[in-house]
C-alpha cells in the first residue's frame, strides 16, 4: 500500500511493508535545492576565511572554488533532512530507526531523488485485558518464620572473637604460612603473614579445611596442598605444595546477645523482643504479598501476550539484545553461548512486546504518570543522595533516567489497573518462602 503527497514543493510517497517497514520516496524540485544551495553558500561566505579577503567578502565564485565538495555535502545533507521531517510530517510517521538511504540523484542545478527506508512504532490495538481470571498464592507467616528470621538477623551481624579452644568447623584461624617444598628453591618459597581461613572446605582448600581443625593458638600444623590445574595462578597449578602454618589466633563466631544493646542497634523504634517481632512479620508480610503480587503480574503479561498477537520491528529486538549483550560483557568475560543468547532473545522478545502493550493500554485507559508521583520519586532519590529536589533535576537533566522511571511508574499503574478489573482467586503457596526482611538493620 503506497499513497504520494505533494507538499511545500516537496514530493514523498510512502510505501507500507511488513514488519513495520515504510518506504519514502522523496523528490525535492529544482527550485527548491536551489534555495538550499544559497541558504548554504551564504552561511559559508560569513565564515569563510580566505587570503586577501576580508571575512564576509569572499566572492561566491571564491567560496565554490575552495569549498566546492563540502557546500555539495552539507546541501545534500539539509535537503535530505529537512525533506525527511517534512515527509514524517505529512504522513504521519514515528520513526525508530535512523533512514537508511539509497537511490541517490544527486546533480546540481536538478532535482534531488533519493529513498529513504525506516521502521516505524507499531500501531497495537490492545484487547482482552478487562476480563481475566487470575490465581494469588498466599504464604501466611509464622511464628517459626518469624523465629528464625530472628536468628538470622543475629547471624548476619554475629562476630568472630578469639579463643583458648582448639579450632572447630567454620572458626576462623589466622596464620602465618610458610612454604616447605623440599624440591623447590628457598627463593621461591612462598611466604605469607596474617592470613586469615575459614575451616570450611566450600570456601577454602580442603587440605586447609580439615587440617586445621582442633589446632590451638600457638601452635603450628604441616599441610600439604594439591593445587588443581585449573588453578589461576598458573605458577601453583597441578604443583603439589607443602606449608607450615604457625597459628596465631584462633576465632569463633559468637552470636549478639539479644539485649537492649542490640535491640536499640537494629532500628530505633525497637526496643523489645515484641517490637522487633511486630517488625519482622510485618516486613515477611509486606514481602511476601509483594512476591504474590509479582507472581500475578508475570501472569497478566502471560496472558496478554497470548490474547495481543502481534509483529515487531527487529531493530527493536536488536537493540535491546544489542544492550543486553553490552551489559553481559561487563559482569562476565566470556560471551553468552548461542542457546543462552536464543534463551536471552526469547525473554527479550517478550520483554520489548509486553512494553508495547502496556503503553497501548495506557493509552486506551488514559492511564497517566503526574507530576506528584514524578515529584514523589525525586524527592526520593534526593533524599539517598543527600541532595535539595533542583539539584536532582539538574544531576538527572539530559539523562535517559528519567523516561524509564516514568516508563516503571507506567507499568506499576497499568498493572494495578489490571489487577483491579481481574478475577483473582487466593490459593495457598506450594512452599512458604522466608526472606530477611528488608529494613530491619539501619542502612
Amino acid at each position: 500500500m503506497s499513497k504520494e503527497e505533494v507538499g511545500s514543493e516537496v514530493k514523498t510517497k510512502v510505501s507500507e511493508e511488513p514488519a513495520w517497514k515504510r518506504v519514502i520516496d522523496v523528490e525535492v524540485p529544482a527550485e527548491r535545492m536551489a534555495a538550499v544551495y544559497d541558504d548554504v553558500y551564504k552561511a559559508y561566505k560569513k565564515e569563510a576565511k580566505v587570503p586577501g579577503f576580508r571575512v564576509g567578502k569572499v566572492p561566491r565564485s571564491i567560496i565554490e572554488t575552495r569549498f566546492g565538495a563540502e557546500v555539495e555535502r552539507e546541501v545534500l545533507k539539509r535537503a535530505i533532512s529537512d525533506s525527511l521531517r517534512q515527509a514524517y510530517q505529512i504522513h504521519k510517521l514515528s520513526p525508530i530507526t535512523e533512514p537508511q538511504l539509497s537511490n541517490v540523484e544527486a546533480k546540481k542545478g536538478e532535482a534531488l531523488k533519493y529513498r529513504a527506508v525506516i521502521e516505524v512504532r507499531p500501531v497495537i490495538d490492545a484487547t482482552g485485558y478487562d476480563s481475566l481470571v487470575l490465581k494469588k498464592s498466599t504464604r501466611p507467616v509464622t511464628v517459626d518464620h518469624v523465629d528464625q528470621t530472628i536468628e538470622r538477623i543475629r547471624e548476619q551481624r554475629a562476630e568472630h572473637v578469639a579463643t583458648d579452644e582448639p579450632a572447630k568447623r567454620d572458626d576462623l584461624v589466622v596464620c602465618d604460612l610458610q612454604e616447605t617444598t623440599e624440591d623447590r628453591p628457598k627463593s621461591k618459597r612462598r611466604s605469607m603473614k596474617d592470613v586469615t581461613l575459614v575451616l570450611n572446605p566450600e570456601r577454602v582448600f580442603k587440605e586447609f579445611a580439615d587440617g586445621l581443625l582442633g589446632v590451638k593458638s600457638g601452635q603450628s600444623r604441616k599441610i600439604s596442598l594439591a593445587y588443581p590445574d585449573t588453578y589461576e595462578n598458573k605458577e601453583l597449578a597441578g604443583r603439589n605444595v607443602d606449608y607450615l602454618a604457625r597459628v596465631k589466633e584462633v576465632k569463633v563466631r559468637k552470636l549478639p546477645e539479644m539485649d537492649e544493646t542490640f535491640l536499640k542497634s537494629l532500628s530505633g523504634d525497637v526496643k523489645t523482643l515484641d517490637d522487633l517481632k511486630s517488625r519482622v512479620r510485618a516486613d515477611l508480610e509486606s514481602q511476601t504479598e509483594q512476591e504474590s503480587i509479582q507472581e500475578v503480574n508475570r501472569e497478566i503479561v502471560t496472558q496478554l501476550l497470548e490474547k495481543n498477537s502481534f509483529d515487531l520491528p527487529s531493530s527493536l529486538l536488536n537493540d535491546y539484545m544489542s544492550r543486553l549483550k553490552e551489559d553481559l560483557s561487563k559482569n562476565q568475560s566470556e560471551a553468552p553461548s548461542e542457546e543462552l543468547e536464543a534463551r536471552y532473545r526469547e525473554m527479550g522478545l517478550r520483554q520489548v512486546r509486553w512494553e508495547f502493550l502496556y503503553h497501548a493500554i495506557a493509552d486506551k485507559e488514559k492511564v497517566e504518570v503526574t507530576e506528584e508521583e514524578m515529584t514523589a520519586w525525586l524527592t526520593q532519590y534526593a533524599d539517598r543522595r543527600g541532595i535539595n529536589i533542583e539539584d536532582a533535576k539538574k544531576q538527572l537533566a539530559g539523562s535517559s533516567q528519567v523516561s524509564r522511571v516514568m516508563d516503571n511508574i507506567l507499568e506499576d499503574k497499568v498493572l494495578s489497573f489490571l489487577r483491579e478489573k481481574s478475577t483473582i482467586t487466593e490459593i495457598p503457596a506450594e512452599r512458604n518462602l522466608i526472606v530477611t526482611p528488608d529494613g530491619i538493620e539501619k542502612p
